[in-house]
């Protein structure tokens, strides 16, 4: 029970950042932003060039962020420029950044980080410690992960408090107001794209860094296993009386929640089909399907909960 809840919290810090930037792009630029698909495997593939050039971890996570900020620029300016529809915008970004990726992982489509210092290396010796060996959890890379989770989270709860951010927020909300204030939504369109997009990346590299490898395939489908983070982690917030409407620390909070739930549910129905509990036989490729199943199911179970609320008497 210790090691599903400890590969739990792993899964849910590190996906829980990628989860944030989907929440930037979807919940505050409104924007349907497919490009975390790509975003997610040029972060991965370029920390791992980047270690491959003994460059330090800091150095790959500063790269794969500029990397993935690149991709959401790139997004946009195909919207705001060529007039390309936003859901298609994601997608061609998306191919892109698959050819750019297999390029940056030298035309390999498994890259190894070999005995390269990663981000976790500096907590490694709590892992390998008599005890948490023998309970199979990993204490140094849980810690590591939540710092990393806390100042990302810190950092852009920081920034969308600031004009910056409220600008940020009024491209979603209301991009008149933008005109009016002689702002133009364009730029602040690609600049929320590219964070977003860069959070991606970012939380691409963890998991590469925690993984030991970059693979050509790790941002293929990841932005539906988000987006079911998200709707999960608003519901999740909405039992706890928080409306992520409202509070923008719920929503943080509701993406590091949303992704944690997402990844026990999974892990619990995988080990369910393993020891037979199920008649199905799950394997990990069948993540996609689930993942699917649970974005419909829980938008259809909102759906009906927003029907009743409007049917009620005032």
């Amino acid at each position: 029970m210790l090691s599903l809840i400890d590969n739990t919290l792993l899964q849910g810090l590190a996906y829980g950042l990628a989860v944030l930037g989907v929440m930037l792009s979807f919940r505050v630029l409104r924007y349907p932003d497919l490009t975390p698909d790509g975003s997610f495997l040029i972060g991965a593939a370029t920390y791992a060039s980047a270690a491959g050039l003994g460059k330090s971890w800091a150095v790959g996570l500063c790269l794969a962020f500029l990397s993935g900020s690149l991709a959401g620029v790139l997004t946009s300016l195909l919207h705001s420029l060529l007039k390309i529809n936003r859901l298609l915008t994601g997608i061609l970004t998306t191919m892109i950044a698959y050819s750019i990726g297999f390029r940056v992982l030298g035309g390999r489509p498994n890259v190894s980080l070999g005995g390269n210092v990663g981000v976790f290396e500096f907590a490694s010796e709590l892992d390998v410690a008599e005890w948490a060996r023998s309970l199979h959890v990993h204490p140094g890379q849980l810690l590591v992960s939540l710092a990393v989770a806390l100042l990302v989270a810190m950092m852009l709860g920081y920034l969308l408090r600031s004009e910056v951010g409220l600008l940020l927020r009024a491209t979603g909300n209301n991009r008149a107001l933008l005109a009016e204030l002689g702002r133009n939504p364009a730029w602040y369109q690609a600049l929320g794209l590219a964070l977003a997009n860069g959070i991606v990346a970012l939380a691409a590299a963890v998991v590469s860094s925690r993984q030991g490898f970059a693979d050509v395939n790790m941002g293929v489908g990841v932005v539906i296993t988000l987006i079911a983070a998200l709707v999960i982690g608003e519901e999740c917030i909405r039992v706890l009386g928080i409306d992520p409407r409202r509070s923008l620390r719920g929503r943080m909070l509701g993406a590091f929640l949303g992704a944690s739930a997402y990844y026990m549910l999974y892990l619990l129905i995988l080990r369910a089909s393993i020891r037979g509990w199920i008649p199905l036989k799950i394997t990990p490729t069948d993540l996609k399907m689930l993942s699917a199943i649970v974005v419909a199911a829980v938008i259809a179970l909102r759906s009906r909960s927003v029907v009743r609320e409007e049917a009620l008497p005032l």
